[in-house]
């Protein structure tokens, strides 16, 4: 798979390229697929918003309400998060350009 950047590039873009990043299928997959939801009536002390092993996401509706999704391990599925930042989790870190006037030649920085 390739995952393209697009960014901006002026008009006549002076032969500059837009950033590509070649996703590689990972020696072992990293992926979660979804094993099941249900709703509680307290969700700070739901069993699996206490297990740290427990991959969950829980949406609160109300101060009584909420919905919790679990994940289980896909062992068919690769994960890759692209991010501004450079810290260790980020697989692909986007640049960004300098905000203001589009027309002249930006440069490339980190944000």
């Amino acid at each position: 798979y390739v995952f393209r950047y697009n960014g901006f590039l002026p008009q006549g873009d002076r032969g500059r390229k837009r950033s590509k990043f070649v996703l590689y299928k990972r020696q072992d997959p990293n992926g979660v697929k979804r094993s099941r939801h249900y709703e509680v009536k307290t969700p700070h002390s739901s069993q699996a918003i206490l297990d740290a092993k427990q991959h969950s996401i829980s949406y609160t509706l109300s101060r009584n309400h909420a919905v919790i999704v679990e994940y289980t391990p896909d062992e068919n599925t690769d994960m890759f998060q692209i991010g501004r930042s450079s810290e260790a989790p980020i697989d692909f870190v986007v640049m960004d350009t300098i905000p203001g006037e589009k027309t002249g030649d930006n440069k490339v920085m980190q944000s």
